[in-house]
């Protein structure tokens, strides 16, 4: 009994580290993203960039989504950033549902992983654009907003949703003495000093990020190797979703996996699992836990929770 749970142990170590070995990289470029835009996307530039009006604001998250491949766990980082340097949650959240579904890199390896059944992609692509639209305008509504005070004579809003980080905006350039990097907000011409406080907000970030990144990887290594053996003796559109639920970060590894269903099932289920790993991921609940307030994630996480299962129960009993 002891040499056989030595061994589960060491299984279950292999999986959490392989897979926090394998997102690492991405998480990496997104923290390095989300400085570049703290460093070179101040506020003020995005309240001469964005339209007044809340409802076109969701489309330059979509821009964002579509040039920015970062991966599925690169997202996060950008995302809350973006809340604090736009102060739209709408765009952030258009931004992180575009890259994730509708992304050209992204419905291309879709395309190469069922060059057979195509319409596995195409209905993917339809339902993440409808998430996508749905979502958007839902966080449009979303107006409350919080006012920080950046110092004596500036202030900002930002919305309430987002959760702190380690700099919370970047206002214009100005000329400023040397300052403490850990209370610095407002960023100095001189360079030197620029690079400073970049390099403090990445590796802050990042060390914060890959606790989270831990935690996520430990959770779904949990689920993989005790649960989901458990679930598969019976092929049905919950233990798919519970399958997606334990997927490892990775659109690759998700459009194999789904390959896999799509073979021993068909593309209802498939599909399902694609919408799991892609919407409602153990990993990416874990990041998304670190983007937004208790309130707002606990919401964001039911609302796509429950879409999930009724398109997936839709995909499976009405369609396939």
């Amino acid at each position: 009994g002891a040499f056989y749970g030595m061994v589960t142990l060491q299984h279950w170590f292999t999986l959490f580290i392989s897979q926090w070995l394998v997102a690492l990289p991405w998480l990496i470029v997104g923290v390095a993203v989300s400085t570049g835009l703290f460093l070179f996307a101040p506020r003020r530039r995005w309240e001469k960039l964005l339209p007044e009006s809340a409802w076109w604001q969701p489309l330059y998250g979509c821009g964002l989504g579509l040039l920015l491949p970062l991966g599925q766990c690169g997202l996060f980082p950008v995302m809350r950033r973006l809340m604090w340097q736009s102060g739209s949650s709408s765009l952030a959240i258009a931004f992180w549902l575009t890259a994730v579904s509708i992304n050209p890199i992204l419905l291309l390896q879709l395309w190469r992983a069922f060059p057979e059944n195509g319409e596995v992609g195409l209905f993917f692509s339809g339902l993440g654009f409808l998430l996508l639209v749905g979502f958007s305008c839902l966080f449009v509504l979303q107006r409350q907003m919080i006012t920080r005070v950046q110092d004596d004579e500036s202030s900002f809003r930002y919305p309430a949703i987002a959760r702190p980080s380690a700099h919370r905006v970047a206002i214009a350039p100005i000329e400023t003495e040397a300052l403490s990097t850990t209370k610095l907000s407002i960023l100095p011409v001189d360079r030197k000093s620029r690079l400073s406080i970049g390099f403090y907000v990445f590796s802050r970030e990042l060390m914060e990020w890959s606790l989270w990144l831990l935690f996520g990887c430990a959770i779904a290594a949990c689920f993989q190797l005790w649960v989901v053996p458990n679930l598969m003796t019976s092929l049905n559109p919950w233990s798919i979703l519970v399958a997606g639920f334990a997927s490892p970060l990775g659109f690759s590894q998700h459009f194999f996996l789904a390959g896999q269903w799509l073979q021993f099932g068909n593309a209802g289920h498939s599909l399902g699992f694609l919408l799991g790993s892609t919407f409602m991921s153990c990993t990416s609940f874990c990041l998304l836990a670190n983007t937004l307030r208790v309130k707002a994630f606990l919401y964001l996480v039911i609302l796509l929770t429950l879409t999930a299962i009724a398109l997936n129960l839709w995909l499976n009993f009405y369609l396939f």
